[in-house]
């Protein structure tokens, strides 16, 4: 009774040659299963927000993925507008200063103009050749003449429009061509009181001025240039216009007080760092706010002295915009690990402001052995999941690390974490309160795959661009495999449960590799294997020398001698079909497969035989797959839809007749 559902596979033979309905037979009888949103991330793919000028309790924020919402009330509610461009960044929103149902968007899509309050978008072609396309990060009005305009396109330089952007001409005279040619324009400013006056800051370049409208350019920060540092972001004293203030991608800032002629630097920053936004307060002009890498500054002479201000904020990325206020303004930050939150009393405490703005594109979910705690990778941030209140909470202070490419439990304690990152490899002994890096040995290297030795306590393995590595110790040390093969990437390790010596890993190299000694001497194992990429390794729970490997486009192969040779093995989708492979790393043979994002497929013996298990279809594109056998629960990471789940344990048990 126990296996009278379940179809075994044949090799070398495809699925279409056996009996679809004898499969389907026991499935198609069970209730549908749905998949239940877990309550977020939300609002972690922010890239701008817009405070209305004219009423600050309108907010525009516009999303990674194109989209735009707005809120009419300081962000309680939000409403989803429209989609710019699909897939596209917004990176600035801009509102005419006379018609202010008018709003501009720079975009990586180009430059946008709505006439409806973000309702309805229309292009701006500004290059013949491009038909308008060219990514754009800056924009800017004259305050003075309203239909004098000036763009920064990626790889073209700045234009210019005088007829209220019907018309473009470039306006690059004085910057050596072939450089601008490369540069990314990150900001425009107009000194709102010498109009004529504009500044720039790009790559390649730096900082350069034009006292007679963009007619022609004198670079500024030439002396700078030796640093490596690119400014990204520039305020002018609106009052006092000789002084102004520009932002590193180092995380560097530099005042200057004669116009641009001299820099002083007035912070320096941490390295790996940078400056993503500076905000200054319209009613002060003295005081200005530094969204950084690691938090939020102020400072209260115009950037000659800075001071953190995350009383109740992480150190984490976070981009800053003011509302304008006579007294203290509303302050909104946003970034990944944080939302979108505000704070009316200069930082002291915060309120979040994005239940419900657009979701989150997670890259990757782990659990515990057990499968109660639940932790999500969005972008550079880390969230634990509160099942009881239904949402995600960052876990990712100080974890600076860059974008989080892998995450694992220690063997021993689920309140000891390990992020690769960007950057090298991070540690939390609490659960994600605070982060601290690794090994020297790995700081400042691309980790791309992190796991730990459940059998073996203290050893740990990665993937660097220069190749596998080994840990015996916990992440204090770490030192190459043998051979030292670069071109193996590690996608999944799988665990024997009975020879902790014995270790697969799937790669994104057409590849099986395989050791024997507890990971210190890997050899590929990829006789008979042909295609894409290995997504998994899977092992048969009843014969420990069978195993099983998947690839992302449909294909099965079995090896029946521990992974020296493999042949095809047809599982019960087609080769072709998109499919998504998770197990548990606890019990390798416990296997997940999503196909197509509306199939769900389960095996309990590493995939030599396949149950479908009816489920209402998934709401987007599956990023991320988890499987955990204990709490029979299976989690899916969407793109910009956050994290669902389906909790499959009575449906198993009625499949295998328990």
């Amino acid at each position: 009774m126990k296996n009278r559902c379940l179809h075994r596979s044949k090799v070398l033979f495809p699925f279409s040659s056996i009996p679809f309905l004898f499969f389907l037979g026991c499935s198609s009888s069970l209730s549908i299963v749905e998949w239940e949103y877990t309550g977020g991330p939300y609002a972690q793919n922010i890239s701008t927000v817009h405070i209305d000028e004219d009423n600050p309790s309108h907010v525009y924020a516009g999303l990674t993925n194109g989209q735009v919402f707005k809120s009419t009330d300081r962000g309680r509610t939000w409403t989803s507008l429209s989609t710019i461009q699909v897939d596209r960044t917004i990176h600035r929103f801009v509102q005419h200063p006379e018609h202010r149902q008018r709003l501009y968007a720079a975009t990586d899509a180009g430059l946008f103009v709505s006439n409806h309050n973000g309702g309805e978008w229309k292009r701006i072609v500004i290059h013949d050749n491009s038909g308008g396309s060219n990514p754009s990060r800056a924009f800017a009005i004259d305050p003075w003449k309203s239909t004098q305009m000036y763009v920064g396109l990626k790889g073209r330089g700045i234009y210019k429009s005088t007829n209220g952007g019907i018309n473009w001409n470039e306006c690059n005279n004085g910057l050596d061509s072939v450089t601008i040619a490369e540069a990314d324009i990150f900001d425009i400013d107009i000194d709102q009181l010498k109009p004529d006056v504009v500044y720039a800051s790009m790559s390649e370049i730096g900082v350069v001025k034009s006292t007679d409208a963009g007619g022609s350019w004198l670079p500024l920060t030439d002396a700078l240039a030796s640093s490596g540092s690119i400014p990204m972001h520039l305020v002018i004293n609106q009052l006092s216009s000789e002084s102004m203030c520009f932002g590193t991608n180092g995380g560097d800032i530099y005042k200057s007080t004669n116009t641009g002629t001299t820099w002083s630097p007035t912070r320096q920053g941490p390295g790996g760092g940078k400056i993503r936004s500076l905000a200054i307060h319209s009613a002060k002009q003295e005081v200005i706010y530094a969204g950084t890498e690691s938090g939020l500054l102020v400072s209260t002479d115009f950037g000659t002295s800075w001071r953190e201000l995350t009383d109740d904020l992480p150190h984490i990325a976070t981009s800053v915009v003011l509302a304008s206020d006579k007294n203290n303004p509303l302050i909104y930050v946003f970034g990944e690990g944080i939302g979108l939150q505000r704070s009316s009393d200069n930082g002291k405490t915060w309120l979040h402001v994005d239940v419900g703005l657009g979701g989150a594109t997670v890259s990757n979910i782990v659990t515990d052995r057990s499968g109660g705690k639940v932790y999500g990778v969005v972008g550079q941030a880390l969230f634990h999941h509160n099942k009881v209140a239904a949402s995600w909470v960052s876990t990712c202070n100080a974890l600076i690390g860059g974008t989080i490419n892998s995450v694992a439990f220690d063997a021993d304690s689920t309140s000891y974490l390990y992020a690769a990152t960007m950057n090298g490899i991070y540690k939390t002994t609490n659960s994600g309160v605070s982060w601290t890096p690794g090994a020297k040995a790995l700081r400042g290297i691309q980790v791309s795959y992190l796991d730990t030795q459940p059998a073996i306590r203290s050893r740990m393995y990665c993937s660097t661009k220069t190749g596998l590595m080994i840990s015996t110790d916990r992440g204090e040390s770490w030192t190459p495999t043998r051979p030292i093969a670069a071109k193996y990437q590690l996608r999944s390790l799988v665990f024997s449960p009975v020879n902790a010596g014995m270790i697969h890993a799937a790669t994104s190299n057409k590849a099986v590799i395989a050791t024997n000694d507890g990971g210190f001497n890997w050899e590929p194992a990829r006789y008979g294997i042909v295609g894409d990429d290995i997504l998994a390794v899977t092992s048969d729970d009843k014969d420990q020398k069978t195993y099983y490997a998947w690839t992302a486009d449909g294909d099965g192969f079995r090896s029946t001698n521990s992974g020296l040779e493999w042949n095809r093995y047809s599982p019960p989708w087609k080769v072709g079909d998109k499919v998504h492979i998770a197990f548990d790393r606890y019990q390798p043979s416990d296997v997940v497969a999503i196909v197509n994002g509306i199939q769900v497929y389960y095996s309990q013996n590493g995939g030599a035989t396949w149950m479908e298990i009816p489920t209402t279809k998934l709401r987007g594109e599956v990023r991320a797959l988890h499987w955990s056998s204990n709490s029979s629960t299976l989690y899916a990471g969407l793109k910009g839809a956050g994290v669902y789940r389906l909790s499959l344990g009575d449906t198993i048990k009625r499949l295998l007749g328990d």
